[in-house]
Protein backbone atom coordinates (compact mmCIF):
# COMPACT_ATOMS: atom_id res chain seq x y z
CA UNK A 1 0.00 0.00 0.00
CA UNK A 2 1.45 3.34 -0.96
CA UNK A 3 1.84 6.11 1.57
CA UNK A 4 -0.88 8.17 -0.18
CA UNK A 5 -3.32 5.22 -0.13
CA UNK A 6 -2.61 4.60 3.55
CA UNK A 7 -3.24 8.28 4.34
CA UNK A 8 -6.51 8.17 2.39
CA UNK A 9 -7.54 5.02 4.25
CA UNK A 10 -6.80 6.61 7.61
CA UNK A 11 -8.59 9.84 6.74
CA UNK A 12 -11.63 7.92 5.48
CA UNK A 13 -11.76 5.96 8.75
CA UNK A 14 -12.06 9.08 10.88
CA UNK A 15 -15.63 10.08 11.69
CA UNK A 16 -16.74 13.54 10.67
CA UNK A 17 -18.22 14.24 14.11
CA UNK A 18 -15.01 13.74 16.09
CA UNK A 19 -14.21 17.45 16.06
CA UNK A 20 -17.66 18.28 17.43
CA UNK A 21 -16.71 17.36 21.03
CA UNK A 22 -15.49 20.58 22.68
CA UNK A 23 -12.26 20.30 24.64
CA UNK A 24 -11.55 16.70 23.65
CA UNK A 25 -10.93 17.06 19.93
CA UNK A 26 -7.21 16.26 20.02
CA UNK A 27 -7.46 13.22 22.30
CA UNK A 28 -10.36 11.72 20.35
CA UNK A 29 -8.78 12.37 16.97
CA UNK A 30 -5.39 11.01 18.07
CA UNK A 31 -6.95 7.79 19.37
CA UNK A 32 -9.06 7.32 16.25
CA UNK A 33 -6.12 8.16 14.00
CA UNK A 34 -3.91 5.62 15.77
CA UNK A 35 -6.61 2.94 15.54
CA UNK A 36 -7.15 3.62 11.83
CA UNK A 37 -3.38 3.63 11.19
CA UNK A 38 -2.98 0.32 12.99
CA UNK A 39 -5.82 -1.24 11.00
CA UNK A 40 -4.49 0.13 7.68
CA UNK A 41 -1.01 -1.16 8.56
CA UNK A 42 -2.31 -4.65 9.37
CA UNK A 43 -4.21 -4.89 6.10
CA UNK A 44 -1.29 -3.48 4.10
CA UNK A 45 1.12 -6.04 5.57
CA UNK A 46 -1.07 -9.09 4.96
CA UNK A 47 -0.47 -11.06 1.77
CA UNK A 48 -3.75 -12.95 2.19
CA UNK A 49 -5.75 -9.73 2.41
CA UNK A 50 -3.90 -7.95 -0.40
CA UNK A 51 -6.76 -8.75 -2.80
CA UNK A 52 -9.35 -7.13 -0.54
CA UNK A 53 -10.53 -3.58 0.16
CA UNK A 54 -11.54 -2.44 3.62
CA UNK A 55 -14.75 -0.48 3.79
CA UNK A 56 -12.76 2.75 4.08
CA UNK A 57 -10.54 1.87 1.12
CA UNK A 58 -13.51 0.96 -1.06
CA UNK A 59 -15.33 4.17 -0.14
CA UNK A 60 -12.25 6.20 -1.10
CA UNK A 61 -11.80 4.19 -4.31
CA UNK A 62 -15.42 4.77 -5.37
CA UNK A 63 -15.49 8.40 -4.22
CA UNK A 64 -18.31 7.66 -1.78
CA UNK A 65 -18.62 7.77 1.99
CA UNK A 66 -18.53 4.78 4.32
CA UNK A 67 -22.09 5.69 5.25
CA UNK A 68 -23.16 5.31 1.61
CA UNK A 69 -21.54 1.85 1.49
CA UNK A 70 -23.38 0.91 4.68
CA UNK A 71 -26.65 2.04 3.12
CA UNK A 72 -25.97 0.01 -0.04
CA UNK A 73 -25.18 -3.07 2.04
CA UNK A 74 -28.38 -2.72 4.08
CA UNK A 75 -30.45 -2.45 0.90
CA UNK A 76 -28.56 -5.27 -0.80
CA UNK A 77 -27.39 -2.93 -3.59
CA UNK A 78 -23.68 -2.93 -2.77
CA UNK A 79 -20.83 -5.14 -3.89
CA UNK A 80 -20.44 -8.63 -2.39
CA UNK A 81 -18.87 -8.51 1.06
CA UNK A 82 -16.71 -10.84 3.11
CA UNK A 83 -17.17 -10.68 6.89
CA UNK A 84 -13.81 -10.67 8.68
CA UNK A 85 -14.34 -10.51 12.44
CA UNK A 86 -15.97 -7.17 13.14
CA UNK A 87 -14.83 -5.80 9.80
CA UNK A 88 -16.23 -6.19 6.33
CA UNK A 89 -13.89 -6.74 3.40
CA UNK A 90 -14.55 -6.56 -0.31
CA UNK A 91 -12.67 -8.75 -2.80
CA UNK A 92 -11.27 -6.43 -5.47
CA UNK A 93 -12.28 -8.67 -8.37
CA UNK A 94 -15.82 -9.02 -6.97
CA UNK A 95 -16.06 -5.23 -6.79
CA UNK A 96 -14.95 -4.99 -10.44
CA UNK A 97 -17.58 -7.59 -11.42
CA UNK A 98 -20.22 -5.67 -9.46
CA UNK A 99 -19.25 -2.46 -11.26
CA UNK A 100 -19.47 -4.25 -14.63
CA UNK A 101 -22.92 -5.58 -13.74
CA UNK A 102 -24.09 -2.01 -13.16
CA UNK A 103 -22.97 -0.78 -16.59
CA UNK A 104 -25.74 0.70 -18.63
CA UNK A 105 -25.91 0.33 -22.36
CA UNK A 106 -26.36 3.57 -24.21
CA UNK A 107 -29.72 3.58 -25.95
CA UNK A 108 -29.43 3.71 -29.70
CA UNK A 109 -30.91 6.74 -31.34
CA UNK A 110 -33.71 5.95 -33.72
CA UNK A 111 -33.38 7.48 -37.13
CA UNK A 112 -36.70 7.95 -38.93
Amino acid sequence: MSKQTAIGTVEAALPETAAAVPGQENEILEAQYKKACDKAHVYAQSCILADYFTKQQLAAELGRTVRTLDRWLLRGDGPPKTPHGRDVLFRKEAVREWMRSREQKRPQRRIH
